[in-house]
C-alpha cells in the first residue's frame, strides 16, 4: 500500500526507498513493480474478501504516506546510497 500511495503521490525518493526495503526482505521484484501501478476500486477490494475496516487501514496508510511524500517533495530529499538501484522518476 505504501509503494502504491507513493507512486500516486509521485515521490521518487520514497518509491526507491520502500522498493529497496521490500526487495531486501525477499519480495520478488515482479511483485514490487506491480505495486507501482494500480486502479483498484473499493468495491473490488471488498469483493476480494477485505472488510470496511481494511479500507480504513488503507486510508490511514495513504494519509501517512502522503505527508511523508510531500515532505520529500518540499525538502528535495537526496536519495540515500542504500536506495541506489531502485531509482524511480515521476512519469
Amino acid at each position: 500500500m505504501w509503494i502504491t500511495a507513493t507512486v500516486l503521490n509521485e515521490c521518487e525518493y520514497c518509491v526507491a526507498a520502500h522498493s529497496a526495503l521490500v526487495l531486501k526482505s525477499g519480495v520478488d521484484s515482479d511483485v514490487v513493480t506491480a505495486l507501482w501501478f494500480t486502479d483498484e476500486e473499493v468495491d473490488d477490494f471488498l469483493a476480494a474478501g477485505y472488510t470496511k475496516r481494511n479500507v480504513m487501514d488503507v486510508i490511514l496508510g495513504v494519509g501517512m504516506k502522503t505527508l511523508s511524500n510531500y515532505t520529500n517533495h518540499v525538502a528535495h530529499t537526496p536519495l540515500d546510497p542504500a536506495w541506489q538501484g531502485q531509482e524511480w522518476k515521476r512519469p
